[in-house]
């Protein structure tokens, strides 16, 4: 056979792929447990819509911000000029994420604070669900399908988990489908440097369990920590049992949307490699980006390093 058929054709073929989008097997509904652990913690913030919408814009401004200076340094280093990031590539307009400092400007990163974890849960975490778990899908379609997939990830890493969206998609696609003990999920580790954050997905995951916990007897261990380290004492090189794993520990790494709160194109580069390097020899790394020139270009360089 040519490699298209198998690539394309029967992948092609999966049932959830004919469905209507109005059943409850589609992608793009949130299940009634994760909605009720969502907006738990909405109700829990106590925010006022307007005050939610200021700070989802806040953030979006920051974004624009750090797109405009990845586009400059890409543009540096095709024309093979050194990237400086403080002196010689400036925004053209004063935006959010820069402050005034004599004559230079000096950046200032995205900053995760209560206000802008809660903005993120109520405008990003449905559509981040919703696409994360489409292209699992598409990852389960191409290695054979759900009926034939030998590839059922027990250890889950996620790098800037954020409110928890893309380990939300995987723990619902892999954690309840697989009723025995030795297929289901057993450990996630979410890394990002917001304690907000950390704070919100942990509740999130929590709450899945706590309302939808019939179908898994055992909830998976989940850990955090704030940064991804390439040392091996890190509890991201660890096994479950404490003992240090020979080469990668995870089954799935997830690099989602993180790539837009990354300043410049190094950083990407480097955490992608370092998630390269926690997978075992059949892991699979999942990279997901906005449909836009930057967010293609940062696929594009992590694809072709």
């Amino acid at each position: 056979l040519q490699p298209w058929k198998t690539l394309l054709e029967i992948p092609g073929r999966a049932a959830w792929r004919v469905s209507t989008p109005s059943t409850s097997n589609s992608s793009s509904i949130l299940p009634d447990h994760l909605q009720k652990s969502m907006y738990q913690i909405l109700d829990d913030g106590d925010r006022t819509s307007k005050q939610l919408r200021r700070a989802h814009r806040k953030v979006l401004a920051m974004h624009s911000t750090l797109a405009e200076l990845r586009e400059r340094e890409r543009r540096k280093m095709v024309n093979g000029t050194a990237s400086n990031r403080n002196t010689n590539v400036r925004p053209t307009s004063r935006r959010p994420g820069f402050v005034m400092d004599g004559e230079d400007e000096e950046f200032h990163p995205v900053i995760y604070g209560f206000d802008e974890t809660l903005a993120s849960l109520k405008h990003r975490f449905l559509p981040n669900y919703a696409i994360t778990k489409r292209v699992l899908l598409e990852c389960q379609s191409l290695l054979g399908g759900p009926a034939v997939c030998s590839w059922k990830p027990k250890r889950i890493v996620d790098f800037g988990i954020g409110c928890g969206s893309a380990t939300a998609a995987a723990i619902d696609l892999f954690g309840y489908q697989n009723g025995s003990g030795d297929e289901r999920i057993e450990w996630v580790h979410g890394i990002d440097p917001s304690l907000p954050m950390r704070e919100c997905s942990k509740k999130l995951i929590e709450g899945m369990f706590q309302n939808e916990n019939a179908n898994m007897a055992t909830p998976p261990r989940v850990t955090f920590s704030n940064c991804l380290s390439m040392s091996p004492s890190n509890i991201d090189d660890t096994d479950t049992s404490g003992g240090q794993s020979s080469g990668g520990t995870f089954d799935l790494a997830l690099f989602v949307y993180t790539a837009t709160d990354l300043p410049d194109v190094t950083s990407c580069l480097a955490a992608a490699a370092l998630l390269f390097e926690k997978l075992k020899p059949d892991g699979v790394f999942v990279m997901i980006e906005p449909g836009t020139p930057d967010g293609f270009n940062s696929i594009r360089a992590v694809r072709n390093m």
